[in-house]
């Protein structure tokens, strides 16, 4: 039932999903959080984070080389002797090999940019736009190569797929960004300034990931009403399964992203003195401070990073969810007997 080489296959596509999460999330991070973090908190002055991007489309382009591998063998046949006499007609006399190319050239426009104007503390408006923008294009790529653009290329199908794409991996890719660079660049800061940086970036990042959970919510309840028409389908198909599997992941993650949000943030916001108006954090402030002995600013920072850690691990099993996925005929496809291509399929 499955090709040869599906579970390699599962494996660089998740390679893929990871490469351009830690990317997306990169850029996400340091356009809303660092450098807001660095304008409103004296003292904090994060490190360039041109590397991190950099390395990220570096690996999304051998990524993705290598899926043009596998998907081109599939659709011609073709043993792997002959790949070169495939991919001139792959790539041009197919939907794939065209939304390839174009994957391929932001990956290209992306790292040259990233080479020739590295990314500033104080880069104008435009610098920080371009590499952005790029990463969103990749996605809108992926979304016109699989799942979503079955039913045509310009379909509703696509546009929710391409904001659930892009809203996963800035909230995932966050996670990335926030342990292993803002963590870092906290170490050093003397306690008032340290805890003033926590505080604003758990707040910039809160206005992302709240952003990114309805959309992906959103996208992702609509397109899996698109290809599962019913509950049976859902639970009597290995797609149906492995999708809520996936969503399975996606609940505890908005748990941990509640007890930051929630816990850990408004403790911070009363040792700074800056407790936000509102029903719930004068509630979480005033348990602080009847009930619950303040904890010091360093537990609360290995707390949230604990909690950053578990949530970016189950967001690598969501991906992992994703790449399975991209290997399976959609349950509408296969209700009409519909064969369908596993070049053609992705859903993230």
């Amino acid at each position: 039932m499955n090709h040869p080489h599906f579970f390699i296959h599962v494996l660089v596509r998740w390679l893929e999903f990871v490469a351009l999460v830690v990317l997306v999330g990169g850029l996400v991070y340091w356009n809303f959080v660092a450098s807001v973090v660095r304008r409103k908190v004296p003292g904090f002055n994060p490190p360039s984070f041109d590397r991190w991007n950099l390395t990220a489309a570096l690996m999304l382009g051998a990524a993705a080389l290598v899926d043009m591998v596998f998907r081109s063998l599939m659709i011609s046949g073709r043993p792997l002797g002959q790949l070169g006499s495939v991919l001139p007609t792959v790539l041009l006399k197919t939907h794939f090999g065209r939304v390839w190319i174009g994957l391929l050239s932001l990956i290209v426009l992306l790292s040259g940019f990233l080479l020739l104007h590295r990314m500033k503390k104080g880069g104008s408006f435009l610098e920080r736009l371009i590499p952005l923008a790029a990463s969103l294009g990749i996605c809108l790529t992926l979304s016109l190569a699989g799942h979503a653009a079955d039913l045509g290329n310009f379909r509703l199908t696509v546009l929710t797929d391409w904001i659930h794409l892009a809203a996963i991996s800035s909230w995932v890719g966050g996670l990335f960004a926030l342990r292993l660079h803002f963590s870092k660049v906290l170490a050093p800061l003397e306690e008032k300034t340290r805890i003033r940086s926590l505080r604003t970036g758990i707040e910039q990042f809160t206005k992302v990931a709240v952003t990114s959970v309805v959309a992906l919510t959103v996208g992702g309840l609509y397109n899996t009403y698109v290809h599962v028409h019913s509950p049976a389908l859902l639970a009597g198909t290995s797609y149906g399964k492995i999708l809520v599997v996936k969503w399975l992941m996606v609940l505890p993650m908005l748990g941990l992203g509640g007890l930051s949000r929630y816990g850990i943030l408004p403790m911070l916001q009363y040792l700074d003195g800056t407790t936000r108006k509102g029903f719930l954090a004068r509630w979480a402030a005033s348990v602080i401070k009847a009930w619950v002995p303040t904890p010091g600013p360093k537990n609360l920072e290995k707390l949230f990073f604990r909690l950053i850690t578990i949530e970016a691990l189950l967001g690598l099993g969501v991906l992992a969810c994703s790449a399975w996925i991209t290997q399976l005929a959609p349950p509408h496809e296969s209700t009409f007997g519909a064969e369908h291509d596993h070049h053609e399929m992705h859903e993230m």
